[in-house]
């Protein structure tokens, strides 16, 4: 009897902490949020419809290369904590892969014609590493401090460039990098001491790098396709899409940023059923939010500044779906990662790319909104696919606590 009632007492306990961490994490987002909206408002009225383009491609460049050059590194720390604690010795590990592709990443931006003031963007491996190791120690403050810090900082030096300049592509990036070169330096502290098994790392990271490169090319082959068969002026039209798209999943970013980090604690107690209750009631939220961006679609656009966009919102809508089926995949795949069977994550993303390879050729025919319904199609299919999959193993090995 006393037992269950200490049973008991810790699950609440455990509970009510979850709830006010994801509150915290809400809380710096919605700040985040609304910043990212007068940023992306300011540049989509600076940039003109070649130079949005242009900026549009750079970026998404740089979030389909970058992780291959970084190996992917950060995504370990969710993977390889004890209960929230991160080993010194993991860090060591991983953080050169980051530094090594500063230097890749930057070799890329100046190929694309860039100044060597945007060269600072290539600083966001570092950026992308110290809010991971952030997030997985759940160091919730620190990790708000940190975001909400550089992106108000860049925010406040576009705003203050543009009173006298006209803005452009390579300074635009060069204020993004000031911010993530600053994050190098931002203090990290209760690290522990514990060994770290390289070779099983590395047979996480393997595949889950070939999965983050897949992932990174889908979320932005968008703009690629768009700039390949209607020129610079297209990829503006798409860019905007996929950035207000962008904006929006920042909500669903707020549920992935919590969720992973409870499920490997709680699937390592084979506690399957508190798992179930946080993903169905995730998964309603999210369903919810999905439908209302659709059906205010143009109020989005006009809150972002991109009004001279909005006979192309349509784009946005279907992108919208895009991101939930991805959100499906995020979610219900990370059994995957538990297991460290992190191949079949891949097969499935492959999946997705040889949907859109087979259909892209159409594009002439029925135009920019096809590829966004082709995108759609390539998200849905795996990602119900998989998390069919998942869903069944889960149930035979977590719930029997054979795992």
């Amino acid at each position: 009897m006393l037992q269950d009632f200490r049973a008991r007492f810790k699950k609440k306990s455990s509970l009510r902490k979850d709830f006010v961490n994801f509150v915290e994490f809400c809380l710096g987002y919605a700040v985040l949020l609304g910043i990212n909206l007068f940023l992306m408002r300011k540049i989509n009225h600076a940039l003109s419809q070649e130079e949005m383009g242009r900026y549009s491609f750079i970026t998404s460049l740089v979030l389909i290369v970058g992780p291959i050059l970084y190996f992917a590194a950060p995504q370990a720390y969710i993977r390889f904590h004890e209960q929230h604690n991160i080993a010194r010795s993991l860090r060591k590990f991983l953080l050169p892969f980051c530094w090594l592709s500063v230097f890749g990443l930057a070799v890329i931006i100046y190929w694309c014609g860039c100044s060597w003031f945007a060269l600072l963007y290539a600083f966001l491996p570092l950026f992308t590493e110290k809010t991971y190791l952030l997030r997985c120690q759940m160091n919730i403050t620190k990790m708000n401090i940190l975001q909400i810090g550089v992106q108000a900082l860049t925010l406040l030096l576009v705003v203050l460039w543009c009173r006298e300049h006209m803005l452009k592509v390579s300074t635009l990036l060069g204020f993004f990098g000031i911010g993530y070169l600053l994050s190098s330096v931002f203090p990290v502290r209760g690290l522990t001491d514990g060994q770290t098994d390289r070779r099983k790392v590395m047979r996480f990271l393997g595949p889950i790098v070939f999965t983050t490169l897949l992932s990174t090319f889908l979320a932005n082959s968008a703009v690629m396709f768009a700039k390949y068969f209607f020129g610079y002026e297209g990829a503006g039209v798409m860019g905007v899409a996929v950035k207000a798209a962008l904006t929006m999943n920042s909500f669903f970013t707020i549920f992935l940023m919590f969720f992973p980090l409870i499920y490997i604690r709680e699937a390592a107690k084979g506690n399957f059923h508190l798992i179930h209750l946080y993903r169905n009631s995730i998964m309603i939220i999210v369903s919810i939010f999905c439908v209302l961006a659709a059906i205010f679609h143009r109020e989005i656009y006009y809150l972002l500044g991109a009004e001279q966009y909005g006979g192309h919102s349509i784009l946005f809508v279907i992108l919208i779906g895009v991101a939930f089926f991805n959100f499906i995949a995020d979610i219900y795949w990370l059994y995957f990662a538990y297991e460290i069977k992190t191949w079949k994550n891949s097969l499935l993303k492959l999946a997705s790319c040889a949907i859109i390879f087979a259909g892209i050729g159409f594009t002439p025919k029925f135009g920019i909104t096809y590829i966004a319904f082709l995108l759609l199609l390539a998200a849905a299919v795996p990602a119900v696919t998989g998390a069919m999959l998942a869903l069944y193993s889960e149930r035979k090995r977590i719930v029997k606590g054979s795992i």
